[in-house]
């Protein structure tokens, strides 16, 4: 549910390359529509995702995977009323799969239904709690997007007793205070991450990921051109690493430099569709703007 767009391009051709052997000796096998439909998706070709998607629908139409698999293709081109549609349809086909939950939630993410989402969410974790490090970015993004600051912050502490020196979860237990309102009891958690980032950056001085964190949490602390300096050096660093670029989007969105951030994340996408790149809080500030949908679901 949650490969990447454009993640790998030798696996993608040789998703397609088979899937179209297939297809040469039995062009009825629904598997290889899906797959090469799949395959089309992550390169973000939505006509011909949803050609061979539908194909196989036809040929399997109670197959809850291709019900999946289609919600997520008009999920990511924007059509909400079609997603909701499969996705519902697939969470009705195979209620106990945790997958078909969390399809459903991502659907009600980019749908802009938090409150909704986070519960689909919940709902796989309670089905398979051993996928709680898989829906890291997504159940949390959700729960303060629609203001549950407190259930994410409890998401948050479960995590830090075992990763203490985690700058990165750090951080965002620095933003859920924020987001909460807690400002003062924010900045200790903001603080200790900038510092253990920059103990990394003593051990090794070229890590953007350190650099990264430094420029959002220098951010949320006020320190603006401190954290553009950081940004940059990450970028410098790590030019089309998709977590810096997204993270560069993040820093601009939340300075409220809307058209720069807007820039950046087109920039994020291009190198590879995340959900939970375009799905974090911190992109909040560009919500609203016209461009930002325009350019979550452009297709090549």
């Amino acid at each position: 549910y949650e490969r990447d767009l454009k993640s790998d391009p030798r696996w993608l051709e040789q998703a397609k390359e088979l899937s179209e052997q297939a297809l040469k000796i039995d062009n009825r096998i629904a598997s290889a529509h899906r797959t090469l439909g799949q395959a089309y998706h992550y390169e973000r070709n939505h006509v011909r995702a949803l050609e061979e998607i539908q194909t196989a629908l036809a040929r399997t139409p109670n197959d809850a995977s291709t019900c999946r698999a289609l919600a997520l293709v008009y999920a990511t081109k924007g059509d909400q009323e079609n997603a909701s549609k499969a996705s519902e349809r697939a969470l009705k086909l195979d209620p106990l799969n945790y997958e078909s939950h969390i399809v459903l939630g991502i659907v009600k993410h980019l749908a802009g239904s938090y409150e909704e989402a986070a519960a689909a969410y919940e709902q796989a974790l309670g089905l398979e709690p051993s996928i709680a490090e898989r829906l890291n970015g997504l159940l949390d993004n959700a729960l303060l997007s629609h203001g549950a600051h407190m259930r994410a912050m409890n998401l948050y502490e479960n995590y830090l007793d075992l990763h203490p020196k985690d700058y990165a979860l750090l951080y965002k237990i620095g933003r859920a205070n924020q987001v909460g309102g807690q400002i003062q009891a924010a900045q200790p958690y903001i603080a200790r991450a900038i510092a253990l980032a920059q103990q990394e950056l003593r051990r090794n001085s070229r890590s953007a990921h350190a650099y990264l964190y430094i420029a959002l949490a220098q951010t949320r602390m006020g320190r603006y051109t401190e954290a553009r300096d950081a940004a940059e050096r990450a970028v410098s660093i790590s030019p089309n690493d998709p977590q810096v670029l997204y993270g560069m989007a993040r820093m601009l969105s939340m300075q409220r430099e809307t058209a720069e951030a807007l820039e950046w994340l087109e920039k994020a996408i291009s190198v590879r569709y995340s959900y939970r790149g375009i799905l974090d809080v911190d992109l909040f500030n560009i919500r609203a703007d016209r461009n930002f949908e325009k350019i979550l679901h452009a297709g090549l």
